[in-house]
């Protein structure tokens, strides 16, 4: 019997993240202005983050390391209602061989948030993410290193 009440649980989870999924697919892709995956962007999700409460601010640093500029926009989304809402999107050009980072308010999130970085390139392009206090301090557990980055389909 517990069988069957997991299975149907499981099969609405499934539902409800597909749902979801889609919700979150149709936002990002006209926040990146983008028809479809064939587009040469790629999209890096640092995955639903739980925000503690020292964390005020969602911190990005996106290293270039190529001998070309890269653009990239980085958008912040709201998770607390179990739907994708978009916090914020900041556009940019990072010429070859500099750093650049980001910052955005989360102070008014109270649980879960998400970063995603649309980049033309990710060869040689270094992205990290962190959740920092006002005086932009990391905060224990909420880094996300270029390595932990997810990729994304749009």
């Amino acid at each position: 019997m517990k069988t069957k009440r997991f299975k149907k649980t499981t099969a609405k989870r499934v539902a409800i993240s597909s749902k979801m999924k889609s919700q979150l697919v149709t936002l990002l892709q006209k926040q990146a202005s983008i028809k479809n995956s064939s587009n040469s962007s790629t999209a890096l999700s640092t995955g639903v983050i739980n925000k503690s409460t020292a964390v005020t601010i969602a911190h990005t640093e996106i290293l270039n390391r190529r001998n070309s500029a890269i653009t990239v926009r980085v958008i912040v989304i709201n998770w607390d209602s179990g739907s994708p809402v978009i916090l914020s999107t900041t556009n940019r050009t990072i010429p070859a061989n500099t750093f650049s980072s980001f910052s955005t308010n989360v102070g008014g999130i109270q649980f879960h948030y998400e970063v995603v970085v649309i980049t033309s390139r990710t060869t040689n392009v270094i992205i990290n993410n962190f959740g920092t206090n006002a005086a932009f301090v990391p905060q224990e557990g909420s880094t996300v290193l270029n390595n932990d980055l997810v990729r994304i389909s749009l």
